[in-house]
């Protein structure tokens, strides 16, 4: 076993949820990554509270206990996610922070010292992708510790980790993504299958 920090055990894995089914299945990739590496999974919602204009007659006044409400509900929800990772066995905590999204998943990884985040995204593309943008591409582009992706489509996250594809262009990066996916295998062996895949163009 390889004691180099590109090799170093999976502890902890955060997993930021917007509650939707993209993010449930997320959380079943969460699951089974924490069961093969028995790392715990660190759940994480962040919440931005709608604020109306103030002194606009197009919008009702908010009740004064309308905030405590919210939070509320989104730590029930919160709540629940983390009961259905713990009846799954796994070892799981929960946290609801407050702001804008990418910001506070990135102080969340520090704070849990998170060796993974897990996310679903929307799969958006196109001028639909350009308007709305992507928490999960943002938080892709600012991490400093690996990111799985979850698309709409995939509907099998329940599924053992067996084999990884690592598209390679014998970049440093590149060499970096193997090292991860070394490290997410090797829990795995001896069934965990790295394939490289290097296209050129003719």
């Amino acid at each position: 076993y390889m004691t180099t920090p590109e090799l170093a055990p999976v502890r902890t894995l955060l997993h930021a949820t917007d509650f939707s089914p993209t993010a449930g299945t997320a959380a079943l990739w969460a699951t089974s990554l924490a069961r093969l590496h028995g790392a715990r999974v660190v759940v994480v919602h962040v919440l931005a509270p709608p604020i109306p204009p103030a002194g606009s007659a197009d919008f009702i006044a908010l009740p004064p206990d309308y905030e405590h409400h919210f939070l509320e509900a989104a730590s029930k929800r919160l709540a629940e996610e983390c009961e259905r990772l713990i009846a799954a066995g796994v070892q799981a905590t929960s946290e609801l922070l407050v702001g804008p999204a990418t910001p506070a998943v990135m102080e969340a990884v520090k704070k849990h010292a998170a060796d993974m985040i897990v996310i679903g995204t929307r799969g958006l593309t196109g001028f639909k992708h350009l308007l709305l943008g992507s928490t999960a591409e943002h938080i892709v582009q600012s991490s400093d510790v690996p990111v799985l992706t979850v698309h709409p489509s995939d509907a099998n996250g329940d599924r053992p980790l067996r084999s990884v594809l690592v598209p390679t262009d014998f970049s440093d990066d590149a060499n970096r993504a193997i090292a991860q996916a070394g490290r997410l295998l090797h829990a795995a062996r001896p069934e965990g299958r790295l394939v490289l895949l290097h296209a050129y163009h003719l």
